[in-house]
């Protein structure tokens, strides 16, 4: 993973400037899951190619998120999405969200985040050991 990028990520999560939420990786009440902040992290320090949409989009009757957008690409393999990083933007900071820690379902960061709940400060732990 881009050495930079990890670094400022660790930081974010341990912060306390992001509330932690699940199931999108930034929801309308302003609260992300462990790979939200990473990809908020891009839009602060390459706005000019990263963002979210403007305005939250419908997911169900109970729940809106906003949409991570790559301005300068198009994967036309990837339907954007809510809940997963584009892999264009993963593929840029050199990131496999799996990890060294394990590829598999109980040990993404994902998966730690919205089923384990552990904490941002018990994720970043992850992040800095297997990453």
């Amino acid at each position: 993973m881009n050495k930079e990028y990890k670094t400022l990520w660790l930081k974010a999560l341990r912060s306390g400037d992001y509330e932690q939420g699940i199931g999108q990786l930034r929801n309308e009440n302003e609260q992300f899951c462990c790979l939200g902040v990473l990809y908020d992290i891009a839009c602060k320090k390459e706005p000019e190619k990263y963002n979210w949409s403007n305005k939250p989009i419908k997911m169900n009757d109970r729940t809106k998120y906003y949409q991570p957008i790559l301005l300068n690409s198009y994967d036309e393999y990837e339907e954007p999405s809510g809940v997963c990083l584009p892999k264009n933007f993963s593929d840029d900071i050199q990131f496999n969200p799996g990890g060294d820690y394990g590829d598999s379902l109980d040990r993404s960061l994902w998966y730690l985040n919205d089923a384990c709940r552990m904490s941002f400060d018990e994720i970043a732990d992850v992040i800095e050991k297997e990453f």
